[in-house]
């Protein structure tokens, strides 16, 4: 299938499904080196009433493939170990296995190695392709293939792993096929060796467990090979058997492998036709019964023995059985027992006094607990959290876990569910056959200590992280496909650049914008908006690919044909639209799910097969979250929130500056000065609320209490907006229309969201109160809801949905408007329990940013990436709040952004340092409402009391750190931390001297004025002249040894301390697995020179405050000087723009002009072709709205930073769009450009875009 990666076309899914066409009974599944599609097909088929077997294609270190088929559960443990045996034992991409028994002691399976003569040898790379033997012509004079150039990929090296026979007891063993040794050294011309390799695969496997495929795809050869083979089975007394050996479904996937093998090969499609890389046909696919025996007449025995071993193999992957590791528990003591035990006492502790709702239903969910069999697996999860209390890492549970009094109890979650009405049955009920989810979101600075805490108590071979597969988007399809169909690199790049990856856009949209018509095969350059004129200029057909140091083929040299519409020579391009549309979603490559982890009862390689991640140490199952769920296994997800990091840094913050540490889990939850900020719409920097989506729907709900913030968080969702509950909840809650429903068994259920359907929660309320289903029954809606193939599976789910309402009492028409609002919703649908957890970090953010905006907004510029917005955004809505941003500055600044204390009366700064414990490791952060006795004397725990707003904006500021200054890497700023806490920052040469940072670091640095407080009046550009000077008399770098990268290499424990992982606030020997860093010693640099002879510098005049600015933006994306658009305002005003500032005042509907840098661009799914885009100008924020057809007009010039727009304005209950008509690029002096220039070069902060 699909899933051997490049090498075939078609999905388990469409496999079954072409096999149900085909009436083939059953199909064996076998992927190159795995089981990645195993548990996929085997729904599949099941579902299309094929019968399914499983099995794998081993690569054998020789070069050769041996098919593995398992017979039952245990030979499907058998593959599994021998898949991970061979995965582990090479490197990622190059799995290295052997069967000793089946190589013959004649010949060696590991080239020779020549001597060295104490040289230094070359590491051997994989060698490039070469035509398989079965496919090599008789005559030519290339024929293992046309000469290609060699790989640059490195050689596995290394011992491959042994794989016993004996431990392939409940496997068959199936030779003969392509790639296969037995037809290889048949079409060698070695009949005696192959005879030998049929005798020892009898014997190591037995008559039963081993059998010879026949296949016939209509190669001149294939015949002679089917002859050959047979002769032999007879020979041996092997079975022979017959098969397709499809690697795709159909022929119309031809086409597609063509591709997926040139890019497996890094190739175009030429060169691997020359090589005889491709199949000669398309007969390689899914062949009727009656094809096959039309092929291979000559030998019935082998349908009949096929058939046989179809019977035989039957696997059941069900291992609900050994998903648990066991959890310790004291003795006399059972799991629930224990559970029962911290219920009890956490109950009296959260609810005083107790009522008896909650012991109700505290009874209930227990005895659930202990009917499914779970406990462990809550005590699991309850560890892994005391585990994070106990080492001050913030964590917190969300998702569907947030129904469960149990999960808040234990401390998993923070959210009250019987204050909520949280509905159980979304989590757990007693007829639930899998694991529930349970999804923890971790500080991202902490998150590697949880995970490997996890590997550490349950054990590296019970322990992994579950797959993610990376499939096919349009940006990456557009230039893989057209490097593998020889397109100009020029125009590739032209088109995967239209392809935005935040815009989903059709393939057919993309190629129209770019200028090549596809739909009435045309294939134009220029404007799409203009239709074709006869004669006008296309685009020519491929060029060959380009010699190696050949000069780019640009686009302007290519001679325009004119040939008439639906000529010959658009074909390629028709071809490329169409393999772009075939490979959308094919698998690409495995990676890491972002915080799914399997944890096994048994050792995981009896369970699910398992592969190298590329992240060293790591391993990671071949299975998605989906098929870990399907197999009945915990997967616990373990997720990094930057979030929590910010606010966990903010709270570090106050209680180094004010002695006081927020409780933030004692924080009421009613402060009416907080929801006003959030219904003022003031919403930048605050999780999950600062979307544009989010702040337009704010003017109309005016959320005044925390139920309407959980609505909030939920209804700006796909899910919502597919199911068409936005727009009528809103007017319903502004009293604009009456809250209506469907049908009066709704109104208990959808009374709290108005008649419309908001939480995945109230889908399942329907399902079972007014369709009748059970609660397991109605467990089928939740994963539909959970799934990618959501919308699949909600349409098999359609017709006894619909059936069982009209059963119940309602009208078949209102049984399908329930059912269309019930889909739409599901496929991006939130549950109520998720948006309470987020609602409540959502509040925090919003009570922090209120009463400690400095403090807050050091900790967020710390976390970066994260958010909505640039950091340039950020700095600038600080300064909108009073908070003083400052530049770096070597007296001052250190790695990471800091708070500093103001005189205010005398203007000036004291330095207040995010890091407590080191210069540059900041102070490990508290978790939520921690109350450790380790706090430092004096402060004061759980304290809540706010200082007033002036003084919290006024009193602190922001520094900036030198995270934020381009040029300085982890290393870089752990050396200037140094620096400074040595006093070595009094003028340049000694900072330099000291810290030995790079010649381009120095500048940068120079150049934003990080050397103005120490430089006594001298201009920047002096400084840099100067550094030459300096450069002359450093001491020799010396190159430092790279710190081990995984922790296993390490005393990790000893060498952590908070630090983002990755990214800009990175900091050296701050990062899990890091070694300690050390401070450089300066006792080992040679003595300075004695005679310095200066040279003074020329005449240069002074940075203006323009080019200062432009400087910052250039150098750290950051500006504590005006914003850019403050230095064109003349001559926006002379070209008729009116500040955004202004336009709220306008009246709606009035023709208007305006201009401002983009911050955001959006194209959601769900819009329809509509885009949404921010402008800022420094004084405001506008919200542009782009009609599908003007976003498609403009879509290249809106690529633009800076940008006029001419529009109509839309003010409605204080929502104030532009709802844009036309849109012109502006140059960094705020003049038009001419229609179709490219980008400008323009120091500007980059806008955020999303999908």
């Amino acid at each position: 299938s699909h899933y051997s990666f490049l090498e075939g076309a078609a999905s388990p899914r469409r496999i079954a499904r072409v096999a149900a066409e085909l009436e083939i009974e059953a199909v064996g599944l076998c992927d190159r080196s795995g089981l990645y599609g195993a548990v996929e097909f085997i729904e599949a088929a099941t579902a299309a009433g094929v019968h399914p077997l499983v099995g794998t294609e081993l690569e054998l270190s020789g070069g050769s493939r041996l098919r593995l088929l398992a017979r039952d559960r245990n030979g499907y443990r058998q593959l599994c170990r021998a898949v991970s045996a061979a995965q582990l034992a090479g490197v990622k991409g190059q799995p290295r296995v052997r069967i000793p028994a089946l190589e013959d002691g004649r010949e060696g399976t590991a080239p020779a190695q020549a001597a060295s003569g104490g040289r230094r040898q070359k590491r051997a790379t994989i060698p490039p392709p070469e035509r398989p033997r079965a496919l090599r012509p008789t005559a030519g004079p290339f024929p293992h293939g046309w000469p290609g150039l060699p790989s640059t990929t490195l050689l596995a090296e290394g011992e491959p792993a042994s794989i016993d026979v004996a431990d392939l007891s409940s496997c068959i063993a199936l030779a003969g096929g392509p790639h296969s040794t037995l037809v290889d050294t048949l079409v060698r011309g070695d009949r005696r060796a192959a005879m030998r390799y049929a005798e020892r695969l009898r014997e190591c496997f037995g008559i039963d467990r081993v059998a010879i495929l026949l296949t016939h795809h209509l190669h001149p050869a294939d015949s002679w090979i089917a002859a050959e083979c047979a002769d032999m089975a007879r020979h041996t007394g092997i079975p022979v058997v017959a098969s397709a050996t499809p690697v795709h479904a159909t022929a119309a996937d031809k086409p597609l492998l063509d591709v997926l093998t040139a890019i497996r090969h890094r190739t175009t499609l030429d060169q691997a036709a020359a090589h005889g890389l491709l199949l000669p046909n398309c007969e390689h696919r899914l062949q009727p019964e009656t094809t096959l025996r039309t092929r291979l007449r000559a030998y019935p025995e082998a349908f009949e023995h096929a058939a046989r071993i179809a019977a035989e193999c039957t696997v059941s992957l069900d291992f609900r059985d050994v998903r648990f590791p066991g959890f310790p528990v004291p003795e006399g003591e059972t799991p629930f027992s224990v559970l029962y035990a911290l219920c009890q006492e956490a109950v009296q502790r959260k609810y005083h006094p107790m009522t008896r709702q909650v012991a109700a239903r505290l009874q209930r969910e227990l005895e659930v607990i202990e009917k499914t069999g779970l406990a462990e697996f809550f005590l699991i999860t309850w560890d892994i959290m005391r585990f994070a209390r106990e080492n001050a890492i913030p964590g917190q549970g969300r998702g569907s876990a947030a129904d469960s009094i149990v999960a808040y109890l234990l401390g998993i979650t923070r959210v009250d569910p019987v204050a909520h009405d949280l509905l159980f049955e979304r989590f757990l009920h007693e007829d639930h056959q899998g694991t529930p989810d349970i999804d923890i979101d971790f500080s991202t600075d902490h998150r590697e200590r949880v995970l490997q805490y996890v590997y550490d108590t349950y054990g590296a071979e019970r322990t992994a992280m579950v797959a993610n597969v990376v499939t096919f988007r349009p940006r990456m399809a557009i230039r893989q496909v057209g490097a593998a169909m020889g397109f100009p690199e020029t125009i590739i790049d032209q088109l995967a650049k239209d392809a935005d990856g935040w815009y989903a856009a059709d393939v057919d949209t993309v190629l129209q914008t770019a200028g090549i018509g596809v739909a009435d095969g045309s294939c134009r350059r220029g404007d799409p908006s203009r239709p074709a004129l006869s004669g006008s200029p296309r685009l020519p057909p491929p060029l060959p690919p380009r010699s190696r140091g050949a000069p780019p083929v640009e686009p302007a040299a290519l001679p325009p044909t004119a040939s008439p519409v639906g000529d010959a020579s658009n074909l390629p391009w028709r071809q490329f639209a169409d393999v772009l549309q075939r490979i959308e979603g094919t698998p690409r490559h495995l990676s890491i799910h972002v915080g799914g982890m399997l944890v096994t009862g048994e050792p995981l390689v009896d369970v699910v097969p398992v592969e190298r991640a590329t992240m060293p140490g790591r391993v990671v199952v071949q299975f998605d979250k989906d098929d870990v769920e399907d197999l009945g296994l915990i997967k616990m997800d373990l997720l990094g929130l930057r979030t929590l990091s910010a606010i966990a840094e903010c709270l570090d913050l106050v209680e180094q500056t004010t002695g006081v540490r927020p409780d933030l889990d004692s924080l009421p939850l009613d402060d009416p000065d907080v929801y006003d900020s959030i219904c003022k719409v003031d919403t930048i920097g605050l999780f999950q609320i600062e979307s544009r989506a989010q702040q337009q729907s704010l003017w109309q709900s005016q959320p005044r209490e925390f139920n309407d913030l959980i609505v909030q968080v939920a209804i700006i969702r796909p899910g919502p907006i597919q199911g068409d509950a936005v727009n009528p909840y809103l007017r319903r809650r502004q009293g604009l229309e009456p809250v209506t429903y469907p049908h009066p068994k709704l109104e208990p259920i959808l009374a709290e969201t108005r008649g419309v359907i908001l939480y995945q929660e109230q889908i399942l309320r329907i399902v079972m109160e007014v369709a009748g289903y059970t609660a397991g029954e109605a467990d089928r809606f939740r994963r539909a809801m959970n799934r990618h193939r959501s919308r699949l599976e909600m349409d098999e789910l359609r017709d006894d949905f619909i059936r069982r309402c009209v059963e119940h009492g309602l009208d078949e028409p209102v049984s399908q408007q329930i059912f269309k609002s019930v889909a739409g919703f599901a496929e991006f649908g939130f549950c109520k329990s998720h948006a309470a957890a987020f609602a409540r970090t959502a509040y925090e953010t919003a009570w922090l940013r209120l009463h400690y905006p400095a403090h807050y907004t050091c900790a967020l510029l710390n976390a970066q990436p994260m958010g909505f917005y640039h950091p340039s955004v950020l700095v600038d809505d600080a300064r909108h709040h009073g908070v003083r941003v400052l530049p770096v500055d070597v007296t001052r600044s250190r790695a990471r952004c800091t708070v500093e204390v103001l005189d205010s009366g005398l203007g000036r700064e004291g330095h207040i340092s995010a890091c407590s414990d080191s210069p540059h490791r900041p102070a490990l952060p508290m978790p939520l409402g921690h109350d450790s006795a380790s706090a430092a004397s004096g402060t004061r725990r759980g304290h809540v009391s706010l200082p007033s707003h002036e003084r919290a904006s006024t009193n602190f500021a922001v520094r900036l750190g030198f995270a934020y200054v381009r040029g300085l890497g982890p290393a870089a700023r752990a050396a200037c931390d140094d620096a400074i806490v040595a006093g070595a920052n009094g003028s340049v040469a000694e900072f330099w001297r000291h810290t030995l940072l790079p010649r381009a670091a120095m500048e940068n640095l120079v150049k934003v004025g990080a050397f103005d407080s120490v430089a006594h009046g001298t201009p920047r550009r002096q400084l840099l002249w100067g550094l030459k000077e300096i450069e002359e008399s450093l001491p020799p770098r010396r190159r430092v040894p790279k710190a081990p990268m995984s922790p296993e290499a390490d005393d990790a424990g000893a060498a952590y301390t908070m630090g983002p992982p990755r990214g800009s606030g990175a900091i050296a020997g701050t990062r899990y697995g890091d070694a300690p860093h050390q401070p450089r010693d300066l006792s080992a640099d040679p003595a300075q020179p004695l005679v310095e002879l200066p040279a003074p510098a020329p005449h240069l005049p002074p940075l203006d405050e323009r080019t200062r600015v432009e400087t910052e933006y250039a150098l750290t994306e950051v500006s504590t000087g005006p914003h850019l658009v403050t230095f064109i305002r003349t001559q926006l005003d002379a070209l008729g723009c009116v500040p955004l500032a202004a336009v709220r005042d306008l009246r709606n509907g009035v023709r208007v002009r305006v201009a401002g840098l983009v911050i955001t661009r959006q194209a959601p799914v769900s819009a329809r072709g509509f885009r949404f885009f921010t402008l800022a100008d420094g004084d405001a924020h506008l919200d542009l709205v782009f009609r599908p057809a003007v976003a498609q007009r403009t879509r290249r010039v809106a690529r633009h930073p800076l940008l006029m727009v001419d529009g109509t304005l839309q003010v409605v209950q204080g929502r104030v769009n532009v709802v844009v008509q036309r849109v012109t690029a502006l140059d960094r002096d705020g003049r038009p450009l001419p229609s179709g220039s490219s980008v400008p070069h323009m120091a500007a902060p980059q806008s955020h875009d999303f999908r």
